[in-house]
């Protein structure tokens, strides 16, 4: 017979944890209208933005709100974020930098171009304000995959012949970085054995 204890306590099921997240997801269509502006620079398409900088932001957005508000703070708490977002902006616009490594053009490339700085600069801001605010009262652990690279030359030749625009492959390069911050991380040491996965 079991004891009253377990009757009580019942362990939480994905669809609980996915329902609890709900409250804290951002939709891309309840961004602050000057959010909204910087992440859809002059020339950039709309409909391209909405699925490409403002999702990516909404869902970091959301990553972060759902991580803060339901981890209790304190310097021996860890929080662990991956955010993606970069991952979403750069397969579209991580060519625009420079159109000759993919020996094809690149529509809209100066737009492009921006709207990937625009998500940089926005990430800058959010780490910076996190760190600031949350820095102290946790160990924070943020990853963030990134590929700003051309496609390999199987995947090039694919979107040229099927009349895509050129995309970044996620095995295009090994960019991406890790923050870490809070008690018991040392401030410049070097990650000498750390990988990009």
């Amino acid at each position: 017979m079991r004891s009253p204890w377990h009757r009580r306590r019942t362990p939480s099921s994905p669809a609980d944890a996915a329902a609890r997240l709900g409250y804290f997801r951002v939709d891309p269509s309840r961004l602050d209208r000057p959010l909204v502006r910087s992440l859809t620079p002059a020339g950039l398409r709309p409909d391209l933005a909405a699925s490409t900088t403002l999702a990516a932001a909404a869902a970091d957005l959301t990553v972060l709100g759902a991580a803060l508000g339901w981890l209790p703070s304190g310097p021996s708490n860890v929080s662990v974020l991956v955010l993606s977002g970069a991952s979403v902006v750069s397969g579209p616009f991580g060519a625009a930098d420079d159109a000759r490594a993919w020996g094809l053009p690149v529509p809209d490339a100066e737009a492009k171009a921006r709207a990937r700085k625009a998500y940089d600069r926005f990430l800058d801001d959010l780490l910076r304000d996190l760190v600031e605010r949350e820095g102290r009262d946790r160990t924070i652990c943020i990853f963030a995959p990134a590929s700003w690279g051309p496609p390999l030359p199987l995947d090039a030749l694919g979107q040229f012949l099927s009349g895509d625009p050129p995309r970044a492959g996620p095995g295009a390069a090994d960019d991406g970085f890790i923050l870490l911050v809070g008690a018991g991380i040392r401030s410049g040491a070097r990650l000498t054995s750390a990988t990009v996965l």
